[in-house]
């Protein structure tokens, strides 16, 4: 690997891949030589970063250093830098030099987030569950200030594919893994995983606290609209009319994240309310939450 990254070196320098027809560096290692994206951009990025520091190359061919560790070493390496931070990618693993890296050059990110995102590409385990993703970032500790000694990580693009990040040369995103641990500093992390459904609700709900009440203007307008009777349609044309137990429900379900606005709500009688949540929810559902939860508190 070292004689070939030495020998690529040159190739680059005298642009031998233009002479081929080849567009850039990353064109002939993919059309050429039939690399992967991710196999092309740390050969490259590992050329580039002899380029600038050969003295890389020794510990490279002495086992000190591997192709993935010197394109975390590329992300931190500057002139100033270059005696001290070397020797301290020395034997690393890939996972260990991504934490240093994440040691001298930390992300500047909020301190916690969430983000949740429905994965379409994996096939669901169950016709009742999703998949969707979490990111969730952890911290502990105060953010530590970044060295002025290390390069701007745009200084070595490519080599943000060894941190699960980046973009290739096409335009396409190289996304991280669907189940790692990210460093984005010595103590933030990024973890990615897997959930169901239900524990999205669950998230959300610890979240966003106690359910707060349908405003009094917006219920307001929904009984005016609805002129105080239940709007359940049936089956044989018209809808129940009841004014008995009447209750404000969902039409998008306040479960499913839907919203306490005039077009989301409307009139139902206690009964049809109850019916409506054990077509979306089952019986079993319902009954379980109205033992826990008691009474419901928006009954007209």
């Amino acid at each position: 690997m070292a004689d070939f990254l030495v020998a690529l070196v040159g190739f680059d320098r005298r642009r031998g891949w233009e002479a081929l027809g080849h567009a850039s560096l990353f064109a002939f290692l993919t059309s050429e030589l039939g690399l992967s994206k991710s196999a092309a951009c740390y050969r490259r990025s590992a050329a580039e970063l002899l380029q600038v520091f050969p003295e890389v190359i020794g510990p490279l061919r002495e086992g000190q250093l591997c192709l993935s560790t010197i394109g975390e070493l590329a992300q931190v390496l500057t002139e100033e830098n270059r005696a001290v931070v070397t020797p301290r990618f020395f034997g690393l693993a890939a996972r260990e030099a991504q934490e240093l890296v994440a040691e001298l050059q930390p992300r500047h990110v909020p301190s916690t987030r969430m983000v949740v995102t429905r994965l379409f590409d994996r096939p669901v385990e169950s016709a009742r569950v999703a998949q969707p993703m979490l990111s969730l970032e952890l911290a502990s500790g105060p953010m530590p200030c970044v060295d002025p000694n290390v390069v701007p990580p745009w200084r070595f693009p490519t080599s943000g594919i060894a941190n699960g990040g980046g973009a290739d040369d096409g335009g396409v995103p190289v996304h991280p893994r669907r189940d790692e641990i990210v460093p984005l500093n010595a103590n933030l992390r990024r973890v990615h995983f897997n959930v169901d459904r239900q524990v999205v609700r669950k998230l959300k709900d610890a979240r966003e606290g106690p359910r707060e009440p349908i405003p009094a203007a917006v219920r307001r307008a929904v009984w005016e609209r609805d002129q105080g009777r239940c709007t359940w349609p049936l089956d044989g044309g018209g809808c129940c009319g009841s004014t008995h137990r009447l209750e404000l429900d969902h039409l998008i379900p306040w479960a499913e994240w839907g919203p306490s606005t005039v077009e989301n709500l409307r009139v139902v009688c206690n009964r049809h309310n109850a019916l409506a949540a054990r077509q979306i929810f089952g019986a079993r559902c319902v009954e379980r939450y109205a033992r826990k939860r008691g009474p419901r508190r928006d009954s007209a």
